[in-house]
């Protein structure tokens, strides 16, 4: 159990980083700005990927002594979490990928 709750706290800090990284990245422009915004999404996958280790370890553990129904809030907390860490670090990277293929103008159109 150790073990879980180690790879679950360390998924929220680095949650935590990869959200600031990102936040910075919104302050200037350039290279140093798209280079922040990468390592923040980066992070958040990274995150999403230790919570998932932390959840399967807590099933493996457990897997005998609980069921669907029967497991905690924070467990269900958890799911969501992953979720979510998921979602945004999908979300940043595909954000990146639209910015790099966007014409230089810095305007994009309407097809």
């Amino acid at each position: 159990m150790a073990c879980c709750r180690a790879l679950v706290s360390l998924a929220v800090v680095a949650a935590i980083f990869g959200l600031e990284f990102q936040v910075i990245s919104q302050v200037s422009q350039g290279q140093d700005s798209a280079c922040r915004w990468i390592l923040g999404s980066a992070l958040m996958l990274v995150a999403a990927s230790m919570s998932v280790s932390g959840v399967a370890v807590f099933v493996a553990l457990l897997q005998g002594f609980v069921s669907p129904v029967g497991l905690t809030l924070t467990f269900w907390c958890q799911i969501t979490a992953i979720f979510f860490f998921l979602l945004n670090g999908m979300a940043a990277r595909y954000i990146h990928v639209m910015n790099t293929q966007a014409p230089l103008g810095g305007t994009l159109q309407k097809c």
